[in-house]
């Protein structure tokens, strides 16, 4: 690793925040980069998390690089994804205008030999070498002149922030304005100014700095897959509405409208024409464990699953488990493994969820019914299971008579959902198989397939449905599974971050429910001060009836006639 401060300029020392400064301080100068995933485990600051999560190269990731490629990165800031960058490059050089942050990524990537770290602006930084591919980061920069550093067949992968994205509209921090961003018509004018022949955008979503799942006009989102757009948030976001809900009405009433409100966008350039990767999705699992995270490619003609991490590799071969379990039970599937990777035929035929879901949208609802049952007679084929229970093994209470009405599955593969399966040729074909659970009621898969396919309760009685299936009774039990299972998957940091801010209308609710004790405590003490001025009143009554007493007997002949009497006492009393 070389830090470079030959064009250093005093002048970017001013342009770094406190939070900047605070990250560095507190985080990045006091552990090394091995240590971050324990660091941020209980971290719920979206900043600190953005400087410091492995999750941030989701962004690029799944990019087919060329090996031993150069790669010059423009805008290192905290030095997120350049570690990404080394482990897939030859030579790399980051370029970052502030000092501080410069000394960070120094910091942070000390044992990189193929790195060298620029501090400085890139329109006075000189290099005499040109590269394979220039990586940007919402940096808006002289591209005329960063093509200059191009290889003619090389690529530049610069991703921005959004002015018109949604969440800038749904969410908003405390006092902010936003003003960072550009807009795709600008991009669009750029690619035709600078005159590049090969040009691709990519979707990614939330945003570029936390990619959940990635988007192309190939690819636009749908009813299912916008599902995976899970937003994050800082502590002191406060959102307006629900962006999913304002996306599943650009589906229905405007698709070609989605790309020009994406967060952010991922632009791909080439100076010459150039074939296109094929690439039309992807998606990774961002809420799970480091263990279970897995990235998905969607090409033309395959679908591509591979670990996330080295953690995750065995998550892998559990997939490669499920799949020979799949073919000895004689239950048709898609999906094949080979070299730690899980490779599906693309299917252009309507997957599970939308025939019934069609079927219900146009009111047929006994072919519904019927493609149900037919679907769960396929759940059938795995055999009986004996033993101990997954209600056992998780330590959930099931009441025995409930639990001998439950059909028990010895191969537990709980994720044989509608969304998981084409029928093609009149049959059912499944993939993406990679859970398991040992003796598992096929209850649960059932309930599973409605519970996570929410569209079907627009047209049909959650009670209805489950009654007409026979789990109605066992919801709840079914349910605290569900959870135990989420909770033994889920990475709860990154859940937090997901339900951490606050909508309007809890916001509305709790200033309703505040104005409502506030009123009540109103009416407490403007009873206890009627009661006072009663009392108040009482007693001045009895005041004044002893005083009429008073006077009565003062008038009286008797308290005349023992005056002198009473003076005696008087004298007596004060010799004494």
């Amino acid at each position: 690793m070389k830090l470079n401060l030959d064009y250093y300029e005093t002048e970017y020392d001013n342009k770094i925040s406190d939070t900047d400064k605070e990250i560095i301080e507190e985080y990045i100068n006091k552990y090394d980069e091995q240590e971050f995933s324990n660091v941020i485990s209980n971290e719920c600051k979206l900043d600190v998390i953005y400087a410091l999560s492995e999750l941030r190269s989701n962004i690029i990731n799944w990019y087919p690089f060329k090996e031993n490629a150069k790669m010059l990165e423009i805008g290192g800031n905290f030095g997120e994804i350049t570690g990404f960058l080394c482990d897939n490059a030859n030579i790399v050089v980051t370029i970052e205008e502030n000092k501080l942050k410069a000394e960070a990524i120094s910091k942070r990537h000390k044992l990189r030999n193929n790195l060298e770290i620029i501090a400085g602006n890139i329109k006075n930084i000189k290099l005499n070498e040109k590269f394979d591919y220039i990586i940007i980061h919402d940096t808006i920069c002289d591209m005329q002149n960063i093509v200059n550093f191009l290889k003619n067949d090389g690529k530049i992968l610069a991703c921005f922030d959004n002015i018109f994205g949604i969440d800038n509209f749904v969410t908003k921090y405390k006092n902010e304005v936003i003003t960072n961003g550009v807009i795709k018509a600008d991009l669009e004018k750029m690619i035709k100014q600078i005159g590049f022949k090969y040009s691709k955008f990519y979707y990614p979503f939330p945003d570029y700095k936390m990619t959940n799942v990635i988007f192309t006009d190939i690819q636009l989102p749908n009813e299912e897959n916008i599902s995976r757009h899970i937003a994050i948030f800082n502590k002191n976001q406060i959102v307006n509405s629900n962006s999913k809900e304002i996306y599943y009405n650009f589906i229905k009433t405007k698709k070609d409208a989605l790309p020009q409100l994406a967060n952010s966008f991922l632009l791909e350039l080439s100076l010459e024409e150039c074939t296109d990767n094929g690439i039309s999705f992807v998606s990774f699992s961002n809420l799970r464990k480091k263990e279970y995270m897995i990235k998905t490619i969607i090409k033309s003609d395959s679908v591509v699953k591979s670990a996330r991490s080295i953690e995750s590799k065995e998550h892998i071969r559990r997939i490669q488990s499920n799949i020979e379990i799949l073919n000895k039970l004689g239950i048709k599937n898609l999906d094949e493994y080979k070299d730690e990777i899980v490779t599906s035929k693309f299917c252009k035929e309507k997957s599970l969820d939308e025939i019934i879901i069609n079927y219900l949208k146009s009111g047929q609802k006994e072919k519904f019914f019927e493609l149900v049952y037919r679907w769960k007679r396929e759940l059938e084929k795995i055999p009986v299971g004996q033993g101990q229970d997954v209600f056992e093994k998780y330590e959930i209470n099931v009441d025995t008579e409930k639990k001998n009405k439950m059909h028990f599955l010895k191969n537990g593969l709980w994720d044989l959902i509608f969304q998981n399966c084409f029928i093609i040729n009149n049959e059912f074909y499944f993939y993406d198989q990679e859970w398991y659970e040992e003796n598992i009621p096929i209850e649960y898969i059932m309930y599973r397939a409605f519970i996570y396919f929410p569209g079907v309760f627009k047209y049909i009685e959650k009670n209805e449905l489950f009654e007409k299936l026979e789990i109605a009774e066992f919801e709840q039990e079914l349910c605290s599974l569900d959870i135990k299972i989420q909770e033994k998957i889920r990475n709860e940091n990154i859940w937090k971050l997901h339900l951490q801010s606050v909508d309007v209308d809890t916001i509305i609710k709790k200033q309703y429910d505040d104005l409502e004790i506030i009123k009540n405590e109103n009416k407490k003490l403007q009873d206890e001060l009627i009661n006072k001025e009663k009392e108040r009143e009482d007693l001045i009554s009895q005041l004044h009836k002893a005083q009429m007493e008073l006077v009565f007997l003062q008038s009286s002949k008797s308290w005349k006639i023992t005056e002198p009497l009473r003076k005696v006492n008087r004298i007596i009393k004060r010799k004494k």
